[in-house]
């Protein structure tokens, strides 16, 4: 029987492709941040974190985010709005969240301005479960074009 250290991604449950993907970047023991938040969120309790930069913070909440969302939904539209203040930390968020969904069909999108509209409603129009996005970009979605997280959006 092998034995799993306490406080390591294996004592967390992730689900397999979750964990492969954690595996994969390199990664064998949670950072603090990720140690202490991790399993708070995969309980469904509300986290508040500070920590410094590079300490891990994205993944802290990315990891049980895609680990809850498990698969990809054909049925449902967005599952799940992260909400960055910029767009260079929406893009950043977003490499992350590729990373860790690489061995899921989980879709995700990035809305942020400074970039066409056409490529972001494509993005929207796949069904995505996840969006990042950046607070103004968000807006004139969800004003101008009556975005619905509830649903398929059709925008082509």
């Amino acid at each position: 029987m092998v034995k799993i250290k306490a406080g390591s991604f294996e004592s967390l449950n992730l689900l397999k492709p979750v964990y492969k993907a954690i595996k994969g970047r390199g990664f064998n023991l949670p950072t603090p941040i990720q140690r202490k938040s991790i399993p708070h969120i995969l309980e469904g309790r509300d986290v508040v974190a500070c920590s410094k930069t590079g300490s891990g913070k994205t993944g802290a909440f990315v990891i049980p985010l895609i680990h809850k969302l498990e698969k990809h939904s054909n049925i449902v539209g967005t599952r799940a709005l992260i909400i960055a203040p910029s767009r260079e930390l929406a893009l950043q968020i977003s490499s992350v969240v590729k990373a860790f969904t690489k061995y899921t069909d989980i879709l995700h999108a990035v809305i942020v301005g400074g970039h066409g509209f056409e490529g972001q409603f494509e993005s929207i129009a796949s069904n995505p479960d996840i969006i990042i996005a950046t607070p103004g970009r968000l807006m004139q979605l969800l004003v101008i074009n009556n975005f619905d997280f509830r649903m398929k959006q059709n925008f082509l």
